[in-house]
Parts: C-alpha cells; sequence; structure tokens
C-alpha cells in the first residue's frame, strides 16, 4: 500500500532529526542561541534555494507578496525556533523533538 503522501514523509522526519541533533550539537558547544539557529537555517536555506529557484511562486519581488513572508519569517519562525534552541540546551534533543510534535495538535485545538 502506498502512502498518501507518496512516500516523502520519510524525508521529512529525516530533515527534522538532523536539524534537532545538529542544533542541540550547536548549542551544547556554548554557541549563542541566535548563532546556533543562524548556522543551522543558513546552511537549509543553501540547499532549498534551487528548490525555490525552480518551483518560483511569483509574487514574492513584489511589496504586496514580501512583507507576509517577511513577517512570517520575522515573528512566529525566529520566536518559536529561539524558544526550540532554549529547549535544547536544557533537555536532551530526542526529547525535545518529541514534546515539538505536540505543537500541531495544540494547534488543532484552537
Amino acid at each position: 500500500m502506498v502512502p498518501l503522501d507518496g512516500g516523502r514523509r520519510g524525508g521529512n522526519g529525516l530533515g527534522y532529526a538532523t536539524y534537532t541533533v545538529a542544533g542541540a550539537g550547536l548549542v551544547e558547544s556554548d554557541a549563542s542561541l541566535q548563532a546556533a539557529l543562524g548556522q543551522v537555517f543558513g546552511v537549509g536555506g543553501i540547499i532549498l534555494l534551487p528548490v525555490l529557484l525552480w518551483q518560483w511562486p511569483g509574487g514574492l519581488d513584489t511589496a504586496a507578496g514580501s512583507v507576509p513572508v517577511v513577517y512570517l519569517i520575522a515573528v512566529p519562525t525566529v520566536i518559536a525556533y529561539l524558544l526550540f534552541a532554549a529547549g535544547l540546551r536544557h533537555l536532551p534533543p530526542a526529547t525535545v523533538a518529541t514534546l515539538m510534535l505536540l505543537e500541531p495538535v495544540v494547534a488543532a485545538m484552537r
């Protein structure tokens, strides 16, 4: 039986696990939270840049398209991942990743 998502879910989980372990390693090496997240997201952005260029959604080069993107980057993403990195400072990566799985449940309850 083929999963509805075409079998891509394993790649998503592997990417998230890699991000979590890499972030924990950077945080444990006494890097600041901002530096650790900057490194992880910077590498991730470079890896995904060809996908963005290949699947260009259009509109991102206009003010109307870029303002929501900047907001989504600056407010919910930065704040959430700073809290995520702070959790990595105090808990093992497996515990943090498991706790993060509750986020969709909390969002669905709203």
